[in-house]
């Protein structure tokens, strides 16, 4: 039998519309882009938090993709088959992510693919609730009624995982960044001290050096 679903008072009794089809042809490379960014973010994050929930997003969005190739396949409608060659750039679906961006992201290493896989997939992730909704409100045939829902719940929490994540990176940065400056100016202070010292012929202390660090840390 023909699914049909009566979400929405506007919907006719056709098994399809014309807000259906583009629905899974654009929720597939859509889905495709976010594996890809997850696949560069299991293999090179350094957060083992990130690298669970990239895991997270691959075995969600992988049967996801399946299940509206499927659905394409049995409306002998063409089904995207990669992401390769697509010009991002170009794409009105919203949050893909430019050509150049995924670019940056293959090419980023150690911590800072931590953030910007956070960055990206939350975006990402907003944009994909966005075209479940329009789906939800605008679409007839649904072969498992749920799923646009169920894209929903889990991206939201997705996203709330991940602003987790990248405010405790943020907090992290700040710190790093905090001890980097106080390092710098440690050692400027060392060193024209050992330069005044110098010039009477004597030389800073260890434990002076210490001290002079811990004070800066204070």
């Amino acid at each position: 039998p023909n699914p049909r679903c009566g979400r929405n008072s506007n919907h006719t009794d056709s098994p399809l519309n014309k807000s259906d089809v583009p629905f899974a042809q654009e929720t597939i490379p859509h889905h495709q882009q976010a594996v890809e960014m997850a696949d560069l973010a299991d293999t090179r994050a350094t957060s083992p938090e990130v690298k669970a929930l990239a895991a997270k997003i691959k075995n969600a969005q992988g049967p996801e993709i399946k299940t509206m190739t499927g659905w394409l396949k049995s409306w002998n409608k063409d089904v995207p088959t990669s992401m390769s060659g697509m010009d991002h750039g170009s794409s009105n679906m919203p949050g893909m992510m430019k050509a150049e961006e995924m670019a940056k992201l293959r090419g980023t290493g150690g911590a800072e693919v931590d953030r910007q896989f956070l960055t990206m997939m939350i975006a990402h992730h907003q944009g994909a609730i966005n075209m479940t909704k329009t789906e939800q409100k605008n679409g007839q045939y649904v072969q498992d009624v749920s799923l646009p829902e169920k894209m929903q719940q889990a991206q939201h929490a997705d996203i709330k995982k991940m602003v987790q994540e990248a405010e405790a990176h943020a907090g992290e940065d700040k710190k790093r960044r905090a001890g980097v400056e106080a390092k710098n100016q440690a050692d400027a202070l060392i060193h024209s001290t050992e330069k005044a010292l110098g010039e009477h012929g004597d030389k800073v202390d260890p434990a002076e050096k210490t001290a002079i660090e811990a004070a800066v840390n204070a």
